[in-house]
């Protein structure tokens, strides 16, 4: 669009005046049909990917128009204050992993998974507290599960993706990669609105990070930056605008499954204080907020419950006059017929599942799946300080120790206080507690050959 000469006494921006009126009328309807639910506030961004020209910019609450935007709050503008994003960040992540040679059939485990916090454990788990297994990044992140984004996070490191995410115009993310450590893979840390549509915008412009513009006066064109390859863009698109991806924890019928093709993510904050629904077509890129101002958690609200359904809402309205058509699909990608391994519940045996995926040319695996988990005692975790139920007799006491990264048939013989226990099949090891300070090691057996030694970690049970 041709630069429209500056006058002094008017602002020329690009927002368009019906959608903007549209979507504001359409978060209100959306907030009041969500009273119930102890949520307040919405907010919206709406960007032309092709043109980085925002369309419309909304930020409303409930209240605020029965007080004429002089209820507390109503001044600020959401889509610029820096909330948490939750999993809406993780396909910043799996991009990452792509670029650094994984494939979207690179096999990542999903498992009980626990990490050391300070002196006590945390015990991660995905948001339907199922565990699926071995299961391929595209699985992964379009079922946006928790472990396989902490191993992805693991195989990165906070220290390389941090910088990362600052490229990618995340700069509220102020603090060090230290503070946030693999958190980041959930969202622990806090972006805006606007940050997030700008980033999506570069999965759907070819891995091209560019300002978005609100005045027909800004002319970016030399500020463009390459975050991502041209492949890797779109294979994240291609992922997630898969309705079969995101069939374990969403369903085949998702309210994600928009008519066109559209790539969607969700995201939920801790307690359920923000939630995020972004999505994009070949010309859009759309992102909705939802929450309270004063972070007092919503009751239940997550970004398929509450903002999904208005990103939807919004989609229709934007391709009510306008062609459908694909996402782009990078033609560097190679299509190939894979077999997965996958296991029949009602038999017990392994079965083949073949499907077609993309993978980028030159691809440094020799094959398209690989298994990514290490192998360590995660529990107990290093430092660990625990205490005995003094409810319950201590002869009568146990607890679970586990070793992550092995297969089903490996044994292993556990070492606690330098005391060796008899080899077991499987990953757990049920042991008496005891009081005082110990330390556990563990030796892995595989084909009665021993095949690996874990480092040695120290904990102590009061």
């Amino acid at each position: 669009m041709k630069n429209i000469p500056a006058n002094e006494n008017k602002i020329v921006t690009t927002l368009n005046g019906n959608l903007q009126n549209f979507t504001q009328e359409l978060l209100e309807g959306r907030l009041k049909s969500l009273s119930s639910k102890n949520i307040n506030n919405a907010a919206a961004l709406i960007v032309d990917h092709q043109t980085h020209e925002i369309l419309a910019w909304v930020s409303v609450g409930s209240n605020c128009k029965k007080t004429n935007n002089e209820a507390d709050g109503c001044k600020i503008d959401m889509v610029t204050v820096p909330r948490q994003p939750g999993s809406a960040l993780k396909p910043f992540l799996y991009a990452a992993a792509l670029e650094k040679g994984w494939t979207a059939a690179t096999i990542i485990d999903d498992s009980p998974y626990s990490e050391n916090i300070g002196k006590g454990i945390h015990n991660f788990h995905n948001y339907s507290h199922t565990y699926y297994g071995k299961v391929s990044l595209r699985n992964a992140l379009g079922n946006s599960l928790n472990i396989p984004a902490l191993h992805t996070a693991n195989f990165l490191t906070p220290e390389k993706y941090l910088p990362l995410l600052r490229d990618l115009g995340f700069q509220n993310l102020e603090q060090s990669a230290d503070f946030y450590g693999e958190g980041l893979a959930l969202g622990n840390g806090e972006v805006s609105l606007f940050e997030l549509v700008r980033a999506y915008s570069v999965f759907a412009n070819h891995g091209k990070l560019e300002p978005l513009k609100i005045s027909f006066y800004q002319d970016f064109l030399s500020k463009q930056k390459h975050v991502y390859s041209d492949e890797v863009a779109s294979l994240i698109g291609n992922i997630l605008s898969d309705p079969w991806a995101r069939g374990l924890e969403f369903g085949r019928s998702s309210i994600l499954n928009f008519p066109t093709q559209t790539a969607v993510k969700t995201g939920t904050s801790t307690d359920y204080r923000d939630a995020w629904a972004v999505g994009y077509n070949n010309r859009y890129v759309v992102g909705v907020w939802m929450g309270n101002i004063d972070y007092i958690p919503t009751d239940g609200i997550t970004g398929s419950i509450g903002p999904s359904l208005s990103l939807r809402s919004i989609f229709n309205e934007l391709e009510k006059n306008s062609d459908s058509a694909p996402l782009y699909l990078s033609p560097k990608l190679i299509a190939k017929d894979i077999c997965v391994n996958i296991e029949d519940r009602e038999s017990k045996n392994p079965r083949c599942a073949t499907y077609t995926e993309y993978f980028i040319a030159n691809s440094k695996e020799e094959s398209p799946i690989q298994i990514v988990q290490n192998i360590e005692i995660f529990r107990p975790a290093q430092d660990l300080e625990m205490a005995v139920d003094p409810r319950i007799p201590l002869e009568k006491q146990m607890f679970e120790m586990r070793i992550s990264g092995i297969a089903k048939s490996d044994e292993v013989e556990w070492f606690i206080d330098n005391k060796k226990y008899s080899k077991i099949l499987g990953s757990k090891f049920l042991w008496p507690i005891q009081k005082g300070k110990h330390s556990v090691k563990a030796v892995i057996w595989r084909d009665q050959k021993e095949f690996y030694s874990t480092s040695q970690n120290s904990f102590t049970v009061k």
